[in-house]
This record gives C-alpha cells, structure tokens and sequence, in this order.
C-alpha cells in the first residue's frame, strides 16, 4: 500500500545502546508493504555508535526521524517520548532488538481501515534462541460486544498478551501508560474497554530470547512489594487505572467507574488467588527438583498446550 491518501502510521522504537540490533530492526520496518510511515526513533543518550549509524539512516530514508534524549531518562520515559512524538493517525511501538514481517502493518491497517471498531490490532509472536525457533506464541482476539466482558475475557488470560500492535494514536495518547510491574497489561485492559482487540495470523513479530528482560531484572524495575507480591501489584494497580488513572475510563462517572473497578478487582483476586495457591502447591517440587529445571518442565509443557506451530 502506497496511497498517500492511506492514513499515516507511526512506528516508534526507543533504543538504547543497541547499534547493531536497531539496524536490524530498521531494516524490517523500511521494507513494509504499507510506505505511509513516520519511524521514529528515540535514543536514551547512547554510548555507543547509535546516533552516527542513525543519522545515516534518516539521510537514506526521509520517514526516520532520529531523536537523542540529551540524559538516559529510563526506558518507560523513553517508551513515552516515542509517543509524544508521533505525528501519524495510527501508532505502535517496536522494541530496538524486535523485528516484523513485511506485510505487518499493512495487515494491521487492513483491520483498522475497516472501522469495526477496534483499539488494537497486532500480529503473533516467534522467540528464537540461538538462531533458531524456541516457541511461538497465539496472542489473543477480544472481540466481544460488551467492553465489560472484553476486560474480563482479557484478565482471564494467562499468557499470550500482545503488545507490538497498531493503535490509533488519539487512544493510545490518551492511554495511562505506567511505569509498573503488569503496566502493559493495565494498558491492553483499558484498550480493551475502549474497543476490540484483534490478533492477524499470518504477520509475526520476531524476537530474540537472549535479548531483553528477565526476573531478575524486574527485581532491579521494581523492588519490595510490587515484585514479592506481583498479583496484588497488578490488581491494586488496575483498580487506581480504571478509577483515577486513565483517561479513557473517565467517559464513565465516578460512581461507575469505582463499581466497575470492583468487579474488575473481585475478578483479578480470585485469578490471583488460583494462582498463588498453585504456586504454592509446586513449591516443593520447586525446591526439590531446581529452579532451572522446574522452569524448563514448565515451558515444556507450555509448548505442548500451544498446540501445532505457526509458519513464520
């Protein structure tokens, strides 16, 4: 797609220290199907050779706008300039060591120019380790009538969450977009309330599992409480979106919203309440056995309930 009549999508990609990952990265995006594109590009103060490479690339390519934050403002402030900065109808995020399929976007758009009504529309997800694939995963349609049943339906799900997916950026700017433990879940759950969440099944975002976070690191993100008990953060935290947060919830009154943020949180504490009593029902196998070698079982039995692979 090529209409410069088609709406304009931006792409943003907050990166940091990732030279060679970002090019790649880059490199998925310049050759989408759909050309109407903003790239926006916003560096946490590099020290390595991202900003030479990037303001290469954007002499190459007019649709990539580099942007260098002049101190590292952390990665969810970061997250968050790549927003502000948007100038497209339509928006989505991109991490600096993912990559998408050709047709993405256009696949995305395709949903979206139909205007059914959808506040989000991703594609699935490949991880591949050491080159190869390690998994992928079928990440969730919502497409209820209901708003309530389409936030239920979503804090139902146990994995699987998209996130790299096309948003119109009007929303998502008005989206709370917090910096906390579940904080993108918290985010799906008020798109999800403002309208259908779709999963295309023939366009894939790629990643690298030797890339990114990992329980360790949210023990550094976010300390004490939030990481001890991540259910509870999660519900406390969802509750506080829906009724002072988020300004998407605020088409409702506040009698209403604090009555739907009991529902939601009645729903989350039974959800964190089967949880942790299966946590606690594995501990001893936990211990007896390792904590490498119990995630390992884990992920094994994982794979199997995915169910046939997808092509990439």
């Amino acid at each position: 797609m090529a209409d410069e009549t088609d709406p304009l999508v931006t792409i943003g990609i907050p990166t940091f220290n990732r030279v060679a990952l970002l090019q790649n990265t880059l490199r998925s995006v310049c050759a989408q199907t759909y050309r109407r594109l903003e790239i926006v590009v916003c560096d946490n103060a590099s020290s390595d050779a991202t900003q030479d490479v990037m303001r290469q690339l954007a002499r190459e390519d007019p649709r990539i706008r580099y942007v260098r934050q002049t101190s590292n403002v952390g990665a969810a402030e970061n997250f968050r300039t790549v927003l502000r900065l948007a100038t497209g109808d339509f928006f989505m995020w991109l991490g600096d060591d993912d990559w998408i399929d050709p047709a993405y976007i256009e696949a995305c758009m395709r949903v979206h120019l139909r205007a059914e009504g959808h506040s989000f529309v991703g594609g699935n997800a490949t991880f591949y380790q050491n080159g190869a694939v390690h998994h992928r995963v079928r990440h969730y349609t919502l497409e209820q009538r209901s708003a309530l049943g389409r936030v239920l339906a979503h804090w139902m799900q146990l994995e699987g969450w998209p996130f790299y997916g096309v948003m119109p950026t009007r929303l998502i700017a008005a989206c709370n977009v917090m910096d906390t433990f579940g904080g993108d879940q918290i985010m799906l759950a008020a798109l999800a309330w403002a309208g259908k969440i779709r999963t295309e099944e023939n366009v894939c975002v790629h990643r690298d599992l030797r890339v990114g976070g990992s329980w360790e690191t949210l023990k550094k993100l976010y300390p004490g409480w939030r990481i001890r008990f991540p259910n509870v953060a999660v519900l406390t935290y969802a509750c506080a979106d829906i009724v002072t947060k988020n300004a998407i919830y605020k088409r409702m009154n506040l009698a209403t919203r604090v009555l739907f943020a009991a529902v939601v949180g009645t729903w989350l504490g039974g959800w964190a309440l089967m949880r942790s009593g299966r946590y606690y029902l594995l501990l001893p196998v936990r211990r007896l056995i390792g904590e490498r070698r119990f995630e390992a079982v884990k992920a094994a039995i994982r794979g199997k309930r995915r169910g046939p692979r997808m092509a990439v």
